[in-house]
Order: structure tokens, then C-alpha cells, then sequence
């Protein structure tokens, strides 16, 4: 529920930086808040969810294919949530920490001046990316389930005969 919140905050947020959604009776459609925005189309499917999560919550009305604010969007509060945030997350500290950190990257990221890279590796460090895999609760339980699983596979494999694993996906090293 919180990371909802704070998501649908972060997605505010942004709105507002950028301008749109700022007058009341303001309406667009996906295309032209995607132009009043000017994030890439590349982020075209993003901004469709943040319409459509901040319609649901009551902060936009849909009309058809357009999303119109009765009011200008508030400010969402994110001092509030991000402190309710560090309290819920105490024990998932790496997972907050990104999340935090992507929230803080998404201006500059969906309008192109920044590297989506950088929300995992800020400045080309490991240690955001290094935290969330190793640290973070559920990493460590999906890793946990995968060391599991293999491990049962290898003890499948006949004497004198090799597992072959192709990985697909890798480059993080998620």
C-alpha cells in the first residue's frame, strides 16, 4: 500500500514539475500530455499507468481517451510518505533506498537527460545495485529459492553427467 503511494506520489510529483495537469480544466489525451510533459515516447506506456493510477485516486477525471483535472494536481506530500517510508522499510533498507533513489531520478530519466542506468548504478557505482541484490529481504529470499531449486536439479542429474544452464536476461546481475 505504501509503495503504491509513494509511487502514485513520485508520478505527481513529476506531473507537476514538468507543468501539466497544472490549471483546472486542463485536459489531455496520452499524446499530449505525453508532448506538455516531454518525456520520451519511449515512456509512452509509463505515463498511460500514471494517468491511469492518478485518475483512480480521484485526482484526475477520465472523459473518453482524455484525463482532465477539475483542480491542479496537489502536491502529493512526499516528505510525509518518504518519512513513513524510512520507518516501514526499516528492515528492507537496500529496497527503500532504491526506490527513493528512482524517485528522485525520474524527471531527468524520462525526458532524456539521464541514463535509466543511473537508478541502479548512480555514477557507475555498485553499491545501490549491490544493496538491493544482496541486502534486501526479497532478494535474499529469491535467491535463497533459486539456490534451492538448482541445487535440487544438480541432485537430479546422473552420476558422471553435466547440468548445462543457459541464462537469459543477464546483465545486471539480478
Amino acid at each position: 500500500r505504501l509503495l503504491e503511494q509513494i509511487t502514485r506520489a513520485c508520478a505527481t510529483a513529476t506531473l507537476r514539475e514538468r507543468g501539466v495537469f497544472a490549471r483546472a480544466g486542463e485536459r489531455h489525451d496520452l499524446d499530449s500530455a505525453l508532448r506538455a510533459s516531454g518525456f520520451r515516447a519511449t515512456y509512452r506506456h509509463l505515463l498511460r499507468r500514471w494517468l491511469e493510477r492518478i485518475a483512480e485516486a480521484g485526482l484526475l477525471r477520465v472523459e473518453g481517451t482524455h484525463f482532465v483535472a477539475d483542480q491542479p494536481l496537489p502536491d502529493p506530500g512526499l516528505p510525509a510518505l518518504w518519512s513513513e517510508g524510512e520507518r516501514a522499510f526499516a528492515d528492507n533498507r537496500p529496497l527503500f533506498d532504491y526506490v527513493r533513489h528512482c524517485g528522485s531520478m525520474l524527471e531527468p530519466v524520462l525526458c532524456g537527460r539521464e541514463s535509466p542506468l543511473e537508478t541502479l548504478f548512480p555514477g557507475g557505482s555498485f553499491d545501490l545495485a549491490r544493496g538491493l541484490y544482496e541486502r534486501s529481504a526479497m532478494m535474499r529470499y529469491v535467491n535463497e529459492l533459486a539456490a534451492a531449486a538448482f541445487e535440487h536439479l544438480g541432485a537430479l542429474v546422473p552420476a558422471g553427467r553435466s547440468m548445462r544452464v543457459l541464462e537469459i536476461g543477464a546483465g545486471t546481475g539480478g
